[in-house]
């Protein structure tokens, strides 16, 4: 029995945040690997003032990373 392999077009999600590569809204919102709650973060965002959704973004993005830095560094 033999499988059958397709080649996929890869998604930013695999390769394209490692080559510094930032996709457009339109990228993420159509990529079928993007996870399904960023997309609704997206499009929630695109819907209150630019600054306050990138502002409040960051301080998501800082809040994440200082729990991930907490969570790695444990014994």
């Amino acid at each position: 029995m033999q499988l059958r392999v397709e080649r996929r077009e890869e998604s930013w999600m695999s390769s394209g945040l490692m080559t510094g590569h930032l996709p457009s809204i339109d990228e993420v919102l159509g990529d079928p690997a993007a996870p399904y709650w960023l997309k609704i973060a997206l499009c929630s965002a695109l819907c209150r003032d630019s600054v306050h959704a990138a502002n409040d973004s960051e301080m998501l993005a800082r809040l994440l990373e200082d729990s991930c830095d907490k969570i790695l560094s444990k014994p």
